[in-house]
């Protein structure tokens, strides 16, 4: 190994130089090894370039050492010179290069989505002995997701000749954003150009779907959004937990593929979990009424009104929720893209603040959907984290616009004050056991 590069927020990056030629990867953290893969061209440089990807890197490497490389073909490292081999085998070979000549013992590996993903349970079916922990996050079993665009779409789309949003199906928290979009778009150019690119995907478009997955003897942990926007994707990826003996699964929220979109401080945990180890900055756990919002349709509003009015009424809730949050005793632990997770002492105290930002965002012909649940949850650093936290959101997706839903435990901690509730029944929630008895918080009576 030898020459070094500028990497952003990464140390630098390094040669892995062997008989095969030359890998790029890169380190951060220290701790067991974990191996991520990037997906499709992406070069992994580009991975801290993005604020959201720039802190998995921090928190995974707080617990560690997150070992990022280039496949031959992208970004820094040599081209593929073999083209009569399976490509995902070259890239297979690829890993067990840099787990034998980097973290120099079995180590822990992150694929993610399509090309990644595959290449991981390749490793795991070839190189057992190199693989510690297979972690998967929204890989199928290959071959193209019913819905998914063609070979020739995205082929058409590489080339610059397609209207297919990549960005919109992949990471739909994140497609109003055009800073997001640039940093793709650059990242992919500069990941492997068109004629390169081409080539892979053919040639990764040409593999036959994986077999032997039975065969897989590392423990393995799929971590899956069930409400990707390839519904097919997700039908897949139950497809290889149940084809893997003893393959466990942990459903995360959002809709994004990918770990460095939407609730990254999700995933840290879910991947800490996994080397059973504790994640960044974990502390006391304390008792808290939670509040989240959610802007209504807001994909649909984003494609309608354009990026610049969309980041403009974006501008115009966070402002709200920040003001009004704070003006009732509560605290804004974090934007979540269309809305807000907030956190008050009381309870009392957030259903008020919920009855503000309803009546005042619909004064702004901005309709939220807000829920409020009371629960335990534990603070990590600025972050909170806990079964709670999921409850109050998978509460608040139960919304309808202008609705404001809390969980059964709300009208009893409250009962005698001044606020009233009309019962909306059980619902099942998803990653929730048993179903959920919900209430509306009736909006207060005129004064």
């Amino acid at each position: 190994m030898g020459h070094c590069h500028t990497g952003g927020e990464m140390d630098h990056i390094a040669d892995l130089r062997d008989e095969h030629g030359l890998l790029a990867y890169a380190q951060v953290g220290d701790g067991p090894p974990l191996l991520l893969m990037q997906d499709l061209f992406m070069p992994l440089d580009s991975l801290d370039e993005d604020a959201l990807g720039a802190r998995l890197l921090e928190d995974m490497g707080s617990f560690a050492t997150v070992v990022v490389f280039d496949r031959r073909g992208i970004g820094f490292s040599d081209p593929i010179t073999d083209s009569s081999r399976s490509i995902v085998d070259v890239w297979a070979e690829d890993v067990a290069r840099v787990i034998e000549g980097v973290a120099g013992r079995p180590a822990t590996v992150f694929g993610m989505g399509l090309m990644s993903g595959r290449t991981a349970l390749r490793i795991a079916q070839l190189r057992p002995d190199l693989v510690e922990h297979l972690l998967l996050m929204n890989v199928g079993m290959g071959g193209r997701d019913s819905g998914a665009p063609t070979a020739d779409m995205v082929l058409a789309n590489v080339d610059g000749e397609s209207d297919f949003d990549f960005i919109d199906m992949v990471a739909p928290s994140r497609a109003h954003d055009p800073a997001v979009r640039r940093q793709r778009e650059r990242a992919g150019r500069r990941g492997a150009n068109a004629a390169d690119a081409r080539r892979m995907w053919s040639a990764f478009m040409a593999e036959p779907p994986l077999e032997g997955l039975e065969a897989i003897s590392v423990p393995t942990t799929m971590l899956l959004r069930p409400d990707l926007a390839l519904r097919s994707r997700v039908s897949s990826a139950l497809a290889v937990v149940g084809a893997i003996p003893g393959a466990e699964l942990v459903e995360l929220s959002g809709a994004d593929v990918y770990p460095f979109d939407g609730d990254v401080d999700e995933v840290v945990q879910a991947v800490a979990d996994v080397l059973d180890v504790s994640a960044k900055g974990s502390q006391s756990s304390a008792f808290v009424a939670l509040l989240f919002t959610d802007i209504v349709d807001s994909t649909q509003m984003a494609r309608q009104v354009g990026d610049v009015q969309w980041r403009g009424l974006i501008d115009v809730h966070d402002s709200a929720t920040t003001r009004l949050v704070g003006r009732h005793g509560g605290t804004v632990v974090k934007q979540t893209g269309d809305g807000v997770l907030a956190t008050f002492e009381m309870p009392s105290r957030a259903l008020r603040a919920a009855n503000a930002l309803r009546a005042e965002l619909a004064d702004l012909n901005l309709p939220v959907r807000i829920g409020v649940h009371a629960a335990e949850i534990e603070r990590r650093g600025d972050d909170i984290s806990g079964v709670g936290v999921n409850l109050a959101a998978r509460v608040m997706g139960t919304a309808r616009g202008n609705e404001v839903l809390v969980s059964a435990a709300l009208p009893l901690i409250v009962a005698g004050s001044e606020f009233t509730f009309s019962p909306r029944g059980p619902h099942q929630l998803k990653g929730i056991d048993t179903p959920q008895e919900l209430f509306a918080l009736d909006p207060p009576a005129p004064t």
